[in-house]
């Protein structure tokens, strides 16, 4: 027994390191199911987490995040290539304990993320400001022309590129400053005190080819932007990768924060963002009034750019995204194991419920927000 341990003495403890993390990956598996413990783990260790590398990488000026992850596939796959020479030549231990360097570092990249962000999937949800009571039908026309004038003001401010993308007048940095000053006003103890800064990322054409738009990632505090995203969705994008960064982890939770910190912006660019998000829900809303030609008037009123502006991103990600099946179900699959029930659907927008008669039963996640906004402008309005 002294023999072989002296002899495989790496291999020994490979396969040690191999049983704990994997032990780890379990018992926080166990621990995800209890969401009392899920939010004591965010605001105490996920908090502090957050805070000391979100502050560390922020002050980098590339991504970290992508050149571990670059090294970790170079790494793997040339100690994959040695192991295959090892196994050829009848080296079985040395091929073997190449294949648990392997394993070791996929496992530790699984259990740092376990421990700094899958653990936020089933944390209490965020009280979002959105409208429980029953609208008046005769309102829907009002809430929805409100919504129209304001994207329409916004649009009048903007400059808008020959292809029908509308233009960012705004850098990295003061788009970063624009939307830290907007996520300061929420004041909302469920988020994340720090907010660190967002990134372009080096590797947007890969990105790009699966349809992605940026992501966080948790280890190192690091939440990066495709710099190929349109600028239409730039604004929401840094939104959106803001709200993982502070604690958001659910995909239904960031894109809602997202769109609520861009419409209540006074920034005109910003709104229009968010507006690129939501709007298709908000004017769906003129189909619920009392006059069914209220759809066809709004929608004539309002400025013909931001549908050129949806036109020119459709085609734009029809093009570039030649991968993006493939990355929509590798997305759908890791959401889904995670514990978000919707999948990739929960980028999106929830169905309104409407019985046999027309009528709403529970409008949807998009138009609830909305019609609170609308209620927050004008208080007695819905009475």
């Amino acid at each position: 027994m002294k023999r072989f341990y002296k002899q495989h003495k790496l291999f020994i403890w490979q396969v040690i390191v191999c049983v704990i993390l994997i032990a780890l990956i379990i018992v926080f598996s166990l621990l995800k199911t209890n969401q009392e413990i899920c939010d004591k783990w965010n605001q105490s260790f996920g908090q502090f987490h957050q805070t000391v590398f979100g502050y560390l990488n922020s002050s980098l000026p590339f991504s970290l995040t992508e050149l571990i992850m670059l090294g970790v596939i170079a790494g793997s796959i040339t100690l994959l290539v040695l192991a295959i020479i090892n196994f050829t030549k009848k080296n079985v231990w040395a091929g073997v304990g190449k294949l648990l360097t392997i394993s070791i570092t996929i496992l530790s990249i699984i259990t740092a993320f376990d421990a700094t962000f899958e653990m936020a999937y089933n944390r209490s949800p965020i009280d979002l400001p959105l409208y429980e009571k029953d609208v008046p039908q005769e309102k829907y026309y009002e809430i929805v022309d409100y919504f129209v004038d304001d994207l329409n003001s916004c649009i009048a401010q903007l400059e808008f590129q020959e292809n029908g993308d509308v233009k960012n007048p705004y850098t990295y940095k003061e788009l970063n400053k624009l939307l830290k000053e907007e996520y300061d006003k929420l004041n909302a103890d469920y988020l994340f005190s720090y907010t660190p800064v967002v990134k372009p990322m080096a590797t947007s054409s890969i990105y790009s080819s699966f349809g992605i738009t940026g992501w966080y990632f948790a280890p190192t505090g690091e939440a990066v932007v495709n710099y190929q995203a349109t600028d239409a969705e730039k604004g929401m994008c840094f939104a959106h990768e803001m709200a993982h960064a502070k604690g958001v982890a659910t995909e239904e939770g960031a894109q809602m924060v997202a769109s609520l910190v861009c419409l209540q912006s006074e920034n005109p660019y910003l709104r229009y963002s968010g507006y690129i998000n939501v709007f298709p829900s908000i004017l769906a809303m003129a189909n619920y009034s009392n006059n069914k030609d209220d759809y066809k008037t709004l929608y004539y009123k309002t400025d013909a750019k931001i549908f050129a502006n949806y036109t020119y991103l459709n085609k734009y990600w029809d093009q570039i995204a030649v991968m993006s099946k493939l990355g929509n179900m590798i997305n759908d699959w890791y959401l889904k194991l995670s514990g978000e029930k919707e999948g990739t659907s929960s980028y999106s927008d929830s169905e309104t419920e409407i019985d046999d008669s027309g009528k709403v039963i529970y409008l949807s996640r998009y138009q609830r927000l909305a019609v609170q906004l609308f209620a927050n402008q004008f208080p007695s309005a819905l009475d």
